[in-house]
């Protein structure tokens, strides 16, 4: 049996490598993150990556939350190559973290490689056991419907004969989830999807994802 993810992920998710630190409520306060929540960084948040490497001592886990959902589908399989996942990175370090943490559980990964963007990342910010998520994109929101219409990934969409796509993809490439989503209807393959997620439920984009999400 195979199955097919696409993600936008980060690769947080995904989409991609969280920072995870110990922090105290000072340190959300300084960014305006409160406690047990969960926000899409803009320009003015991105500071908040070199202030946890500089001085909180991160530990570093590859991500996010599709891509974690594609490596334990394929752990259960015990069969490898049973699970594709499609996302966008950057060509960095992150990149290369994902890629290292599917490898080793057997995941095969077609990644949509992006020269100019780095690789989403996420903070995710410990206070007593309550975490906040502070989340960029970054390459993320670059991934497009030609690269789920391109032939490796095009091959993997045939031969799947399930799917799981992130809400996350609603934001920036609608257009891949219709473009699985006729394919499993016409071939009648099982096909979910997060509808919903946290990032997405922003006052900003709230309009503009309800169109999306009704549409798909």
């Amino acid at each position: 049996m195979g199955a097919f993810c696409v993600d936008s992920e980060r690769s947080k998710i995904l989409t991609a490598c969280s920072d995870v630190s110990d922090v105290d409520q000072a340190f959300l306060d300084k960014y305006g993150v409160k406690l047990n929540n969960a926000i899409m960084c803009e320009e003015k948040d991105l500071p908040v990556f070199e202030d946890l490497v500089a001085n909180k001592s991160p530990l570093y886990i590859a991500g996010g939350a599709t891509q974690n959902t594609a490596r334990v589908a394929q752990w259960q399989t015990n069969s490898a190559g049973a699970v594709t996942y499609a996302g966008s990175i950057g060509k960095d370090k992150f990149g290369k973290q994902l890629k290292d943490a599917a490898d080793a559980d057997g995941l095969t990964t077609l990644y949509m490689e992006q020269d100019t963007a780095a690789t989403g990342t996420c903070a995710v910010l410990v206070v007593n056991g309550e975490r906040s998520l502070m989340a960029n994109l970054a390459a993320a929101n670059d991934y497009k419907i030609s690269w789920t219409q391109s032939a490796p990934v095009t091959a993997a969409i045939e031969a799947a004969e399930m799917y799981y796509i992130a809400g996350f993809v609603l934001t920036h490439s609608v257009d891949s989830i219709m473009h699985v989503c006729k394919h499993s209807d016409a071939k009648g393959k099982v096909n979910e999807a997060a509808s919903s997620n946290t990032h997405t439920r922003t006052e900003r984009l709230c309009a503009d994802h309800s169109k999306r999400n009704n549409q798909v």
